[in-house]
């Protein structure tokens, strides 16, 4: 399972932040509508919760390799479909990818996405689990991811007017702030479904405006010229390695209490708040050359 997993994760987080750049390139100067392409996989998680949740309760979780076997072949045949956006920006003025990596403002951005993915990590892996300790059935768990999702899909469609009235940085402050009070009412208030629905409905917050804020936000630091490279470093330092290293810890507090779990990611998503209220003073306001 190991080798397996870590096979398909090598290609596949290679390909996600490249299909980033391909999005915002077919966008062009529509950029600020990304949230809007986006929300369609949001569409497709939920309807593939809801109709998986029934169908392990129905069959069996065996016939999940089967599920996914068909799903990655359906995106391979799209993916032929998608059209070759050249990108024709001159390149003769820009700034080095290092002047980019060495600047302040992006080493704290990328630390306070680390650290917010890493509590989000310790979600993904254990809160399906937590939720079926405390009663709930693999059904009802779909449709608590599915009222997750549906929040998110709702933001997406008026994100883009978020992001032009407020600041990057403030809506991420806003989203890490989110993320701590969501972790600590799972934690303690997971027997109660009126919580339950509520917690789920802020990942629109901590996770859906957080990916937008992180798009736009590479998109302006990047520029033209580097935006692969900054998907990519988005996508292996945050996305990937911060929720490996969330799962990983949460699974070290698992036997011992599962409500710890909840509190390290409160814990994570509170330094990753202080680590951008403290360093991450600047965002450009349009495209760096």
């Amino acid at each position: 399972m190991a080798i397996s997993t870590f096979i398909f994760s090598f290609f596949w987080n290679a390909v996600l932040p490249q299909f980033e750049v391909v999005t915002l390139r077919c966008l062009g100067s529509q950029s600020r509508y990304y949230s809007l392409v986006r929300l369609w996989g949001s569409i497709g998680f939920i309807l593939t919760v809801i109709v998986l949740g029934w169908l392990f309760d129905v069959f069996s979780i065996a016939i999940l390799p089967w599920v996914l076997f068909l799903l990655l072949l359906t995106v391979l045949v799209a993916c032929f479909t998608v059209p070759n956006i050249e990108n024709n920006q001159p390149h003769d003025e820009h700034l080095p990818l290092k002047s980019i990596l060495t600047d302040r403002n992006i080493i704290a951005f990328f630390i306070a996405i680390f650290l917010l993915q890493i509590s989000h990590g310790a979600y993904y892996g254990f809160y399906s689990l937590f939720m079926e300790m405390h009663g709930y059935s693999k059904k009802t768990i779909g449709l608590l991811w599915a009222v997750g999702v549906t929040a998110e899909i709702i933001l997406f469609f008026r994100c883009h007017d978020l992001l032009q009235r407020f600041s990057l940085r403030r809506c991420f402050l806003v989203s890490a702030c989110a993320a701590v009070v969501r972790w600590i009412l799972i934690g303690f208030f997971p027997e109660n479904w009126v919580v339950a629905i509520l917690v789920q409905a802020l990942h629109a917050m901590t996770f859906g405006l957080v990916h937008a804020v992180s798009i736009e936000a590479i998109r302006r630091y990047f520029g033209r010229r580097h935006q692969g490279q900054g998907q990519a470093f988005y996508s292996a330092f945050g996305m990937g390695a911060g929720t490996a290293l969330g799962t990983f810890c949460a699974g070290l507090f698992w036997g011992q209490s599962p409500v710890a779990i909840f509190i390290f990611a409160a814990a994570m998503s509170f330094l990753s708040w202080l680590i951008a209220y403290v360093a991450w003073k600047k965002v450009p306001d349009k495209v760096c050359a």
